[in-house]
């Protein structure tokens, strides 16, 4: 990075014990800092930052209830100032092209949870209800820690955001101690509507760890998927992906539908990985483009074609299950909580209405690995 090139200028204007910050384009201010990146004077502690990598700032900074210091791009790093009479200015590094999680894709989050202490939805203030659920030390701040009989469940209004997805993502950071045991599967995600256990009831999405006789003693079995209500002749589309090397760290775990391409992609730890289903030939391939019946394309009554954008309106979801399978879905568990419990950690959750970008996975990993 050439430092000398990099001039930052911001302007501050002080009243009796208030700081207020001035956006640049005002010209009337009493007090006017420039300085050159290399410059020691601008900066906290009058030292230069040589790795800003663990400094932790907000997007936006809020001086007073009326006025907030917006946060700018200088050469890769994410300049804001801090309140104060003698105020300072803090650079964050950022990772991905991303100052931290929450400013990747905020207009298409739909859903967060950030296991701080509670299981709740943060973006809609949807409060679960919860069952032996801990909550410990996680990727940033706690985590979701999951236990025999442990589990959330949270109910979803009438008219709430899951029903008019087309395209959607989930982001979530998982950590498990040891290889699944031979045995029944462990929830972390389930979307379903209010009789989930009846047979012909459709799971409206899923996220699973399935446990299977491994390859290797580091890998998990994800399970992820979803119904299009809108095509009967081909529902329930589960993809089966492996995790590798993913024992006893935290792995981060994307998965992506564009209805506008029909493509299904699942990520760990930023990167696409193989999947297989029912469309991939037999073959765990990165992209699976998914349609709306058996291949091959044209053939069957009617034609199968691409699936399209997603379609849950003809049965709305209403319920969000965390941590375990929903009583009597595929007969996992009789009740709900009394098998299929996810025994790890669980962190970071995050649903949007769209396929995220390959960029904005990667800076999802690189921000929660570095614990923002």
């Amino acid at each position: 990075m050439e430092t000398n090139k990099s001039v930052i200028q911001f302007r501050c204007l002080i009243i009796g014990c208030l700081l207020i910050v001035i956006n640049p384009c005002f010209s009337q201010v009493t007090n006017v800092k420039i300085g050159e990146w290399s410059d020691t004077s601008i900066w906290s502690n009058h030292v230069l930052p040589t790795d800003t990598t663990n400094i932790i700032l907000s997007y936006d900074i809020t001086i007073d209830s009326n006025a907030i210091c917006k946060s700018f791009n200088n050469n890769g790093y994410n300049v804001t100032v801090d309140s104060g009479i003698n105020f300072n200015i803090t650079a964050i590094q950022l990772l991905g092209g991303y100052a931290s999680s929450d400013s990747i894709a905020p207009a298409n989050l739909i859903a967060y949870w950030p296991f701080d202490g509670d299981a709740n939805d943060h973006k809609e203030g949807l409060t679960a209800m919860t069952k032996n659920v801990n909550y410990s030390a996680g990727i940033r701040g706690l985590a979701y820690q999951g236990s025999q009989s442990a589990y959330a469940t949270l109910s979803l209004p009438n008219g709430n955001a899951f029903d008019f997805i087309n395209s959607y993502s989930l982001s979530v950071w998982y950590r498990i101690a040891v290889e699944p045991v031979q045995g029944d599967p462990a929830g972390l995600f389930f979307l379903t509507d209010s009789n989930a256990s009846a047979a012909t009831s459709p799971v409206n999405m899923i996220c699973d760890i399935e446990s299977y006789n491994p390859v290797s003693g580091d890998s998990v079995d994800i399970h992820s998927g979803f119904n299009d209500l809108a095509s009967p002749e081909w529902q329930l589309f589960v993809q089966q992906s492996f995790d590798t090397a993913s024992i006893g760290k935290w792995m981060h775990l994307v998965t992506t539908y564009d209805g506008s391409s029909s493509e299904y992609i699942v990520y760990e730890d930023g990167l696409p990985v193989g999947t297989i289903s029912a469309f991939s030939n037999g073959q765990y391939i990165t992209t699976t483009t998914m349609y709306d019946g058996p291949l091959p394309a044209g053939s069957g009554t009617p034609p199968t074609e691409l699936l399209g954008p997603i379609n849950f309106l003809s049965n709305s979801p209403t319920e969000i299950t965390l941590g375990t399978w929903p009583a009597g879905l595929f007969g996992v568990s009789t009740s709900l909580g009394s098998n299929g419990c996810f025994l790890g950690q669980m962190d970071e959750l995050r649903i949007y209405n769209r396929a995220l970008s390959q960029e904005e996975i990667t800076g999802l990993y690189l921000n929660g690995k570095a614990g923002r």
